[in-house]
């Protein structure tokens, strides 16, 4: 469940900053460069997201599996 509502929100976040960057664009208020780094930074914090919630979803288990 943990990892499903992390999807989502990374999913929320992808889908919505699409529609946002090229109005940014349009405006003025950003450029392609920024856009591009926006972008980037997104999806390097989607993985490290990932990361730490696979790591909370194993050590949280109620069997205790993810415990050696």
């Amino acid at each position: 469940m943990l990892i499903a509502i992390e999807m989502f929100f990374d999913g929320f976040d992808v889908y919505l900053s699409a529609p946002v960057l090229g109005a940014a664009l349009k405006s003025g208020y950003s450029t392609i460069g920024q856009n591009a780094q926006l972008v980037s930074v997104t999806f390097l914090g989607m993985t490290l997201g990932f990361f730490l919630t696979a790591f909370l979803a194993t050590e949280t288990r109620p069997c205790g599996c993810g415990k050696k």
